[in-house]
């Protein structure tokens, strides 16, 4: 299983507001995310800074079905109110895993 994490930013204000939103995914985009094969997807929340991780087998097929789903078009117009841009433009970074540990069973 393949891991992916990326950092977003909100204001800290628009906290409440971001929350509220995740309690109200739209039921056909959570079904995109499994046509896309994500198997777990989280978000954490530390001072404006949204912490993202994903797992997958495969993230050019993840990135190929959510860029051509319509739920996913509506979610992010939804969310572009309150997330805020990068330097480069984006409202998220890939962000670079240093540690990893999983217990294997023997």
């Amino acid at each position: 299983m393949a891991r992916s994490s990326f950092v977003l930013r909100i204001s800290p204000a628009d906290y409440e507001t971001y929350v509220d939103r995740h309690r109200h995914v739209y039921p056909d985009l959570l079904a995109a995310f499994g046509e896309a094969g994500i198997t777990s997807y989280s978000i954490y929340y530390y001072e404006g800074l949204l912490f993202a991780y994903m797992e997958a087998e495969d993230f050019a097929y993840v990135s190929k079905v959510l860029s051509s789903h319509p739920a996913s078009h509506r979610w992010a117009a939804f969310m572009s109110d309150i997330l805020l841009c990068w330097e480069n433009g984006n409202d998220s970074v890939q962000i670079e895993e240093v540690f990893h540990y999983a217990h294997q069973d023997q």
